[in-house]
């Protein structure tokens, strides 16, 4: 199980936070998480798919496909249970 938490800086300085749980595969040093939460109802390949992530030190990188346009989402201090 993988717990994300988001916080999201708003106007007037007021902070926005969330915390959902997500299924997780951990192997070597690369997180495979499926995207859609714990609990949610998703139709799988139409709206979501696994997400990559290579563990750096006490962040998550995601992994882009090659050829991709996208950057990378990096997030920042992770835990391991």
């Amino acid at each position: 199980m993988v717990e994300m938490r988001t916080a999201v800086e708003e106007s007037a300085n007021q902070v926005s936070r969330t915390t959902l749980q997500y299924s997780g595969v951990l192997s070597a040093n690369l997180l495979v998480v499926d995207s859609c939460p714990i609990g949610y109802a998703c139709v799988a390949g139409l709206v979501y798919a696994p997400i990559t992530y290579a563990i750096e030190r006490d962040s998550l990188v995601q992994q882009i496909p090659p050829g991709s346009s996208q950057k990378p989402s990096v997030y920042g201090r992770i835990r391991i249970r």
